[in-house]
């Protein structure tokens, strides 16, 4: 049986065509190499990539410190649901505080929600919707970071050091691979499209063959 790469001749002239990918390599980019085809499924990694995103909220986000020693830890769950926690004083004492809710982390994971849903329906939609909720997502967390850092220095006028935690920084290149896998399969889609490439039933599935079959192709009978 032959397979999505290969090709089949015409009975009348002799010329070879590509056969048409099949359903199931729907979102998949080929890309060419000395060794042959590398092949990258963005119907496995963008979800996946989400779904990276939705664990870094279990882990540590950012902690918080005082002299050297650091008081609490914050994971993205927390920052979500809002946590409290003992800071102690300049009397030595334990102070009680309560950190509330944060509506740019509600927003963080609201839009994971829905990049995973859009990722996972990428077969009936545009890799333009999941790259794009990416995208706001990366700026939200950039905005959360910042205000963590301003309330910090405003509260406890520079007394408390907030620093990120591997749990951020997860979530945060979770979601830049997530927006430039998405955007690099929207942007071969559109080359395809430009270059004429020919009709495929599975829109999505986006071909590129190694520079040493363009060359065969392009030699003179």
């Amino acid at each position: 049986m032959p397979s999505a790469c290969s090709s089949h001749r015409s009975s009348d002239s002799g010329e070879e065509f590509p056969l048409p990918a099949p359903h199931h390599l729907r979102q998949t980019i080929t890309s060419g190499s000395p060794g042959g085809f590398v092949k990258i499924n963005i119907g496995l990694l963008s979800p996946a990539a989400f779904a990276v995103v939705l664990i870094s909220f279990l882990l540590p986000w950012v902690s918080f410190s005082c002299d050297g020693h650091t008081f609490a830890t914050m994971t993205g769950l927390d920052l979500v649901t809002g946590t409290t926690f003992e800071k102690p004083d300049k009397e030595g004492e334990d102070d009680v505080k309560t950190i509330p809710s944060d509506a740019l982390a509600i927003t963080v994971l609201f839009l994971t929600l829905c990049g995973l849903g859009l990722a996972i329906a990428q077969k009936r939609i545009s890799l333009l919707y999941p790259a794009a909720v990416s995208l706001v997502a990366i700026i939200i967390m950039l905005m959360l970071r910042v205000n963590i850092d301003n309330d910090a220095a405003e509260q406890t006028h520079g007394l408390v050091q907030p620093q990120f935690e591997f749990g951020f920084w997860l979530a945060f290149l979770a979601l830049l691979a997530s927006s430039i896998l998405n955007i690099s399969g929207l942007l071969e889609q559109r080359r395809q499209t430009l270059i004429g490439a020919p009709p495929n039933p599975a829109a999505g599935t986006l071909l590129a063959q190694p520079m040493a079959d363009k060359r065969d192709q392009s030699s003179p009978t």
